[in-house]
């Protein structure tokens, strides 16, 4: 940092102030870490995990659960392909309000939206839903690296749908 001005001074932040303590642990277990000496003791609910044959069935379970106050809720999947897919299934048993996020120019809005992945980095939501958890494709470096982004987009609730068909279980 010396480098780029000769009277800059380096302050390393080593604190998490997004999410809530809870669930800011649960997303460094997801990379290995048991360290929570960096984390904002802001508490709230443990990160659930729900088990289910219907996803969309059960994200909306868990929207009507919420409280009216939030204002956003990123329901977040893995590929474009995916959010689209999932997001008819969620507007085939529901008429109420959702948009779809299908390109990352797209403007981020208040309300329920679902969207893949990359185009969520760099938000957050009051409440963070994941339909795809316990598959595969959270396997491995990668995989995990993936659902930590999905994990730590939540400022006070997660919500980790475990359903369908091909799953792997995930040890923390």
């Amino acid at each position: 940092m010396q480098a780029l001005h000769p009277k800059a001074q380096f302050i390393p932040l080593t604190t998490s102030y997004r999410s809530t303590y809870e669930i800011s642990k649960f997303a460094a277990t997801v990379l290995g870490s048991e360290n929570t000496a960096g984390l904002y003791a802001r508490h709230g609910d443990e990160p659930a995990i729900i088990e289910t044959n219907n996803p969309a069935k059960a994200v909306w379970e868990v929207i009507g659960g919420l409280p009216k106050e939030y204002n956003t809720i990123g329901v977040l999947l893995s590929t474009a392909r995916e959010a689209k897919k999932f997001y008819e299934e969620m507007t085939a048993q529901s008429d109420l309000p959702v948009k779809l996020v299908a390109e990352s120019d797209a403007n981020f809005s208040q309300g329920l939206m679902v969207m893949a992945l990359p185009y969520a980095k760099g938000l957050e939501f009051d409440a963070v839903i994941c339909p795809e958890y316990g598959k595969p494709l959270f396997d491995g470096h990668f995989g995990r690296k993936m659902l930590y982004l999905i994990c730590t987009r939540a400022l006070h609730n997660l919500y980790l749908i475990k359903g369908g068909q091909h799953e792997t279980a995930i040890t923390m």
